[in-house]
């Protein structure tokens, strides 16, 4: 998934502005990516952080650090139609 794609799709999850972009590590193209958020998490919006591609999860100060590998989100394969 692009990182473009990546952050329209977690702004579908987590609405407010309170996800912060931390850092961004990749050759070309972005593979990683961190966020800090800062409120807890229901188990509904966690579900849909593993299918972005949440690799590791740490609390910080002001809430979570959630990290996420690009190269493993999974949202956008589950609606490919494979026999197009």
């Amino acid at each position: 998934m692009n990182y473009d794609a990546h952050k329209t799709e977690l702004k579908k999850i987590i609405p407010e502005a309170n996800a912060v972009l931390v850092s961004m590590a990749g050759d070309n193209d972005i593979n990683q990516v961190k966020y800090n958020i800062k409120r807890e998490l229901c188990r509904h919006e966690l579900g849909h952080l593993f299918s972005l591609g949440m690799c590791n999860m740490k609390r910080s100060g002001e809430g979570i650090t959630v990290t996420f590998d690009l190269t493993k989100a999974s949202i956008n394969k589950i609606y490919i139609n494979e026999h197009s």
